[in-house]
């Protein structure tokens, strides 16, 4: 299992989803605010799909492009945290340039 699918088995656990742990089918799903065609959801897919391939089927990520969810960017934090999804493509901006 490499780093990346073990990492993601890991957090599961340590987030207390008691069905990963009786080895149940677990999905989540995965908002990523670019679409489709973009290198970084190309590897947002590639991701998920080593994730289920390294869970043996046990975790399957679904991702969703492009706000399809109806999730903007800047709402992710809070999507997650009311569990509306369980992953999401965060990033800091930090401006430059003249503010004025």
């Amino acid at each position: 299992m490499n780093y990346l699918a073990k990492t993601a088995v890991a957090m599961a656990m340590a987030l207390g989803y008691p069905a990963m742990a009786k080895a149940a089918e677990v999905e989540w799903r995965l908002n990523v605010f670019t679409v489709e065609s973009r290198p970084e959801s190309l590897a947002f897919k590639a991701f998920a799909d080593r994730v289920s391939a390294n869970s043996g089927g046990r975790l399957e990520i679904q991702v969703f492009y492009g706000g399809s969810l109806g999730i903007e960017a800047s709402d992710a934090l809070r999507a997650l945290k009311s569990a509306s999804i369980e992953a999401a493509h965060i990033f800091g901006v930090r401006p430059c340039g003249r503010t004025d």
